[in-house]
């Protein structure tokens, strides 16, 4: 790439400019947009009586109270609504395992961006090992 020509210099992209803030297509979400109004509107007074809450409580405190409520209980539905409350509040649980094997492992786990590869040629050989030894004498071997 050579350098650019005086009269382009001017029209280039000017580092730490937006050109156009808030250009691009607007993402609606309709759904979540009408459950966040919801949640801010206030409870009907029959609902807030039948949950036991302040009058003029939100659809959002309704359904927190109901949730810690719920919480309480000793059963599954309990269990479950105290993970779900754990996973939101603390995130969740990192996953573990243990191998059990004679031999020992190393494993190494490395988070990196993939790096594209080419591999050379049109078709790629794929051998696949014989079950048993009379049928790796029986087949031709690949160089």
């Amino acid at each position: 790439m050579g350098d650019t020509p005086e009269h382009l210099k001017s029209t280039r992209f000017q580092p730490g400019h937006a050109p156009t803030p808030g250009a691009g297509r607007k993402r609606s979400k309709p759904i979540s947009d009408a459950y966040l109004r919801m949640l801010s509107m206030p409870l009907p007074a029959k609902i807030c009586k039948a949950l036991d809450v302040r009058l003029g409580s939100t659809y959002l405190e309704g359904m927190t109270e109901v949730h810690f409520r719920t919480c309480l209980r000793s059963n599954e539905v309990g269990v479950h609504a105290r993970r779900e409350l754990a996973d939101r509040v603390q995130g969740k649980s990192a996953v573990s395992f243990e191998l059990h094997h004679e031999e020992q492992y190393e494993i190494c786990v490395v988070f990196e961006q993939p790096v594209r590869r080419c591999v050379e040629g049109t078709k790629a050989i794929v051998r696949q090992l014989p079950a048993s030894e009379d049928e790796a004498s029986s087949e031709p071997s690949e160089s």
